[in-house]
């Protein structure tokens, strides 16, 4: 558990990065 628990972090990390840069597109894209 404690080897998984780094590579977690990485992919919630990875995945707000991807859920920031649709919403931001998604703007862009409304406007």
């Amino acid at each position: 558990r404690l080897k998984l628990r780094p590579i977690l972090k990485i992919l919630a990390k990875y995945e707000i990065d991807l859920d920031t840069s649709d919403h931001a597109h998604l703007e862009h894209i409304s406007r």
